[in-house]
């Protein structure tokens, strides 16, 4: 190696290039590609990534994401409806419904029988 090579290598920075990955010595504080070359082909690709990043959303037209957006709907009104009629005729929602006024009727019962507890003691 050469005396100015070495002066430079002190003096400079070591970087790695951001397309490619090897490493390579600037001055420059924003210098990020180790050639020219390099800044070419990261910034082809990252234009490629964007275009594909575009197209993936112009697949999808605007008819068929409204057939797609009404045919979810309609499949999840079917299924309201269908819980809705389940919980109207299912059996064991009765025996719920029985017992959950029975529960309720005993506690009336015990507000009853304490209020009038009450009322005999205050006469």
């Amino acid at each position: 190696m050469t005396k100015e090579r070495e002066i430079i290598e002190l003096d400079g920075e070591h970087k790695a290039c951001k397309n490619c990955g090897q490493f390579f010595v600037t001055k420059v504080w924003n210098k990020i590609y180790c050639k020219r070359s390099c800044g070419y082909e990261y910034r082809k690709k990252k234009r490629k990534k964007a275009e594909r990043r575009e197209n993936r959303w112009n697949k999808i037209d605007y008819p068929r994401l409204t057939f797609i957006l009404s045919f979810l709907g309609f499949v999840g009104a079917i299924g309201f409806y269908l819980g809705v009629l389940k919980e109207l005729y299912s059996p064991a929602s009765d025996k719920q419904k029985i017992e959950l006024l029975q529960t309720e009727n005993a506690k009336l019962q015990d507000t009853i029988y304490y209020l009038s507890k009450e009322k005999e003691a205050d006469e």
